[in-house]
């Protein structure tokens, strides 16, 4: 058309290069610990420095390991009970088809874990290739590594972790398909998340261990009213299933691989791993476990932020029901455990990295072995 006329844009790097983070914090379910968190977004491995001279200086002004799309993330974070180191390498858009998209991403990470029970050392890795259909769904499917150390034990230790004691190494291949359609996920007002995934280990991939294991997610968000200030209320409901099935003759699934519930982010009102069959003291976890919860979430502070019509939210509340049950297959799980409380959710403005939550609850269904804690908070979180 004679009436339309060709752009070309000049464009380059906004914004920092990088970003490097210090912080800390503590949970109930794993103690204190602190962190260090570097993260390169529109990072390029495909384009290095032109001398290890100006290397330096290259990469701190953008001019190297720049403009590819790609993201580096690497994390630590040593804890008395709970350490944990990755770096995570991803390239969002592998073929450069923008929304409907083929995407790379590769996990290298090693945690450790001081039980009272026991010492548990994990390391594992793996490289997944997924495929975006527009913004929110997502397939996924790739190869991984992992190796397993259990040590330090303790002379009561159950027979499960007895069992367990050394290094073991397992090869398999994970899959999965995940739907999200929150857009903040610190007070999300509407909008849903639901994942499948899949592991198959050992077997014909090699390892000592050989098991399935299926891990089933949803949540989803409801608003339900707006006070004067625009600032909604909203019900949000989670629910998740997981099931491990071990197949190489082992008679059951070893200690590391089984599932636990109890604790912030799980069922609330009891400890860390609280829920569920124990052994002089300590828990053994089941082959399956599910939980769901149900909160009423409103908003208690907030103010207005430059360059945003609604105002950011500070401080949020909510009144919550948890419930969960731990067995030893799908149609094998004990009582349902039920509690509920309140809670405060907290992000300090200039640490948004850092959210504070707090939870108050009590049991109103339990079994006379489960452990119970009123108070589970977060200071920061992995």
């Amino acid at each position: 058309r004679p009436d339309w006329v060709d752009l070309e844009f000049e464009i380059k790097e906004g914004g920092a290069n990088g970003q490097v983070l210090f912080g800390g914090g503590v949970n109930s379910n794993t103690g204190p610990f602190l962190s260090i968190s570097l993260t390169k977004p529109n990072f390029d491995l495909f384009n290095p420095p032109t001398s290890w001279g100006s290397a330096m200086s290259e990469i701190l002004e953008g001019r190297a390991f720049s403009g590819g799309g790609q993201n580096l993330k690497m994390f630590l974070a040593p804890g008395t009970n709970f350490s944990m180191y990755s770096v995570n390498f991803s390239e969002p858009d592998l073929l450069k088809e923008q929304i409907d998209r083929t995407s790379l991403n590769f996990h290298a990470g090693k945690t450790l874990f001081y039980l009272p029970s026991h010492d548990e050392t994990k390391s594992s890795s793996n490289l997944r290739f997924g495929r975006h259909f527009g913004r929110h769904l997502s397939v996924w499917a790739g190869p991984e590594s992992n190796r397993t150390t259990i040590g330090g034990l303790d002379g009561g230790a159950p027979a499960l972790v007895v069992e367990s004691e050394g290094t073991h190494r397992a090869s398999g291949i994970g899959m999965g398909v995940s739907w999200n359609s929150i857009a903040d996920p610190f007070a999300p007002i509407d909008g849903s998340k639901a994942s499948f995934s899949h592991r198959r280990v050992g077997g014909p991939f090699g390892g000592d261990w050989s098991l399935n294991s299926t891990t089933l997610l949803g949540e989803k968000y409801f608003p339900i009213a707006k006070d004067d200030y625009g600032r909604s209320w909203v019900v949000a409901t989670k629910g998740r299933v997981q099931y491990a099935h071990e197949t190489g003759g082992l008679g059951g699934v070893p200690f590391p691989e089984r599932f636990h519930l109890g604790g912030h982010g799980s069922v609330r009102g009891f400890d860390y791993r609280g829920i569920g069959p124990r052994e002089g003291g300590f828990a053994l976890g089941g082959e399956a476990t599910w939980n769901t919860s149900l909160e009423l979430r409103f908003p208690v502070m907030s103010s207005k932020v430059s360059g945003a019509i609604d105002e950011m939210e500070y401080v949020r509340g909510a009144f919550w029901l948890d419930a969960g049950s731990v067995g030893e297959s799908l149609s094998d799980f004990g009582k349902t455990r039920i509690a509920a409380g309140f809670g405060i959710r907290v992000r300090i403005p200039f640490m948004p990295q850092l959210p504070l939550s707090f939870d108050f609850g009590w049991p109103l269904q339990q079994e006379d072995w489960d452990d119970t804690s009123v108070f589970a908070f977060s200071l920061g979180k992995f």
